[in-house]
């Protein structure tokens, strides 16, 4: 029976493609005295160098301004004013304030994301979503990451439900989904172009509107 919820952040919650581009545009405007490139390109490449948030920041820099031709001494500064600002103007994916407050009174619900805590933080509190979690595991603050088992063991533990009791959400295939159905949870996979599917998974979704379907669906074939 399905008691937990647990939700990744980036890319299921957050749309952080959007919230990346729409930061590296405020930050162009910060650097462009330092730059010989567009604002579109600055986007563009920075993203490229990012690897959909799996390159360290301060790395993804390095190889822009390295690949990009730019004054190699701007990472440190591009880094600095990433920690700074980035996540003070968060945009959630479509429909997932209102996911959160409709299964709030009905199951526990948690978080884990990988990423720096305070970016992280900033992108939690900028949506008014923090008070929805009974517990909230941020890989930097943890000193662990996804797809380590024991941050999806110290989330558990804190909502003080089994892993077969609980449902996991989230976006990447492996980190998100392999990882939490190993465990013995559900899963359901945010569909994401940049990622093939995951090997295992009990469902997938598109929008989150349609959710609760998916949901009531799993809780079906569990039920038989």
């Amino acid at each position: 029976m399905i008691k937990g919820i647990i939700f990744d952040l980036d890319e299921t919650l957050v749309n952080r493609t959007t919230t990346m581009e729409a930061f590296l545009l405020e930050q162009f405007q910060r650097f462009q005295y330092h730059l010989t490139i567009s604002p579109e390109a600055y986007v563009a490449k920075n993203l490229k160098a990012q690897q959909n948030g799996y390159v360290e920041k301060q790395q993804a820099y390095t190889d822009f301004c390295t690949n990009s031709l730019q004054d190699l001494g701007l990472p440190k500064k591009l880094y600095a004013d990433y920690l700074k600002n980035y996540g003070y103007k968060p945009q959630a994916i479509d429909g997932a304030v209102d996911l959160l407050e409709s299964l709030k009174q009905t199951y526990t619900l948690a978080l884990i994301t990988n990423g720096k805590t305070v970016c992280q933080n900033r992108k939690i509190d900028g949506l008014e979503i923090r008070d929805y979690f009974s517990t909230i595991k941020i890989s930097e603050e943890e000193g662990i990451a996804k797809p380590d088992l024991e941050i999806f063991h110290r989330a558990l533990a804190d909502i003080d439900l089994p892993a077969q009791d609980c449902l996991f959400i989230g976006d990447h295939p492996q980190n998100d989904i392999e990882t939490s159905f190993s465990l013995g949870m559900k899963t359901i996979w945010v569909k994401n172009e940049k990622y093939e599917a995951p090997k295992s998974c009990h469902a997938i979704i598109e929008n989150l509107a349609d959710f609760h379907e998916i949901l009531n669906d799993i809780k079906h074939k569990e039920a038989v």
